[in-house]
């Protein structure tokens, strides 16, 4: 297999899909190369406002995002030991990233999370909001102007990135 056939599978949280819902973008999981998004059964269910969780079951629906349980006995206790520091979908994600080997996308930045990354994946193994927008620019699917113009949307619903425009980023 070369690098371009290569897929990541990623576990996602909830956070990276409402920022993707804020930016009607959803569609970007089905559409980047290179990874397959999973979303354990407790990320899903942490969505709770109406139009947010019909956006996820749509993205469910067209394929852009699977639906994962944590199934092993070493996963769920693993989610055991991570719910006493962690909230149910962080703690979902690293479990199953953890036992499977694959990458968490979560804009958690608390010190609990970043230790339990640290210790279960390395800190190579996180992408963040602003990593999968400028992948989206990189694969072409989305330009550096139109990357700001969610920047802005994600500031207005006070997700704060620490640069001023994508063009720093790529």
């Amino acid at each position: 297999m070369t690098d371009s056939e290569r897929v990541d599978i990623v576990i996602i949280d909830a956070n990276i899909l409402i920022n993707l819902f804020h930016i009607g973008r959803l569609d970007l999981l089905g559409k980047l190369p290179g990874y397959r998004f999973l979303a354990p059964e407790q990320v899903i269910d942490e969505i709770t406002v109406p139009a947010q969780k019909q956006a996820i079951q749509e993205a469910l629906q067209q394929g852009w995002l699977d639906l994962t349980m944590l199934t092993s006995h070493t996963e769920i206790q693993d989610y055991a030991v991570l719910r006493k520091t962690l909230d149910r979908g962080e703690s979902a994600c690293l479990a199953a990233a953890g036992n499977r080997g694959c990458l968490v996308a979560c804009d958690e930045r608390g010190g609990a999370f970043k230790r339990a990354v640290k210790s279960r994946l390395g800190s190579d193994a996180v992408l963040r909001t602003p990593d999968l927008i400028i992948a989206t620019i990189h694969a072409g699917l989305a330009t550096v102007v139109e990357a700001d113009e969610w920047k802005a949307v994600l500031e207005r619903n006070r997700f704060k990135m620490r640069f001023e425009s994508f063009e720093e980023m790529v």
